[in-house]
């Protein structure tokens, strides 16, 4: 068992760093919630015109983006098969994936700016909510759609 005992200085500085943490995470969740709702307004309320990636707790909030047209995610797809396939020689398939998800008519919440540096927060975000929209996206394709 791993067991840390703070002085009462170094306490009271762990507990400050704790609760800004949980200040910034409700923070968060309360201006996501407020993007999911006008986002739903502007999908006339079609919940499933939207992909949720819910942050970790810790984190909070949410990342909200318009589902692809199915034009888009076959192309999205195709490319990013193509640079994993290619061992990134042809193409990185991280730079394909931000390509999709940084697109300013899918993403909803939260802006560009605060989404990379979210990205430079969680390193594997990107990868994340990518594996959320494909879960999405790509099931009636797999279908023969």
């Amino acid at each position: 068992m791993f067991i840390v005992e703070y002085s009462k200085e170094e306490k009271e500085k762990v507990d400050a760093a704790r609760a800004a943490r949980a200040d910034a995470a409700e923070k968060r969740n309360a201006e996501a919630l407020a993007a999911y709702k006008k986002s739903l307004v502007e999908v006339d309320y079609d919940e499933t015109r939207l992909i949720i990636y819910k942050m970790p707790d810790t984190f909070g909030g949410a990342v909200i983006h318009r589902v692809p047209t199915d034009e888009a995610w076959a192309v999205a797809s195709k490319r990013i098969m193509k640079a994993l396939l290619s061992d990134g020689k042809k193409d990185d398939s991280s730079r394909a994936i931000a390509g999709i998800l940084e697109q300013p008519a899918l993403l909803v919440h939260p802006s560009l700016p605060e989404f990379q540096t979210w990205r430079r927060d969680l390193p594997d975000l990107y990868s994340e909510v990518h594996n959320g929209m494909d879960g999405r996206c790509s099931h009636g394709m797999t279908g023969g759609k």
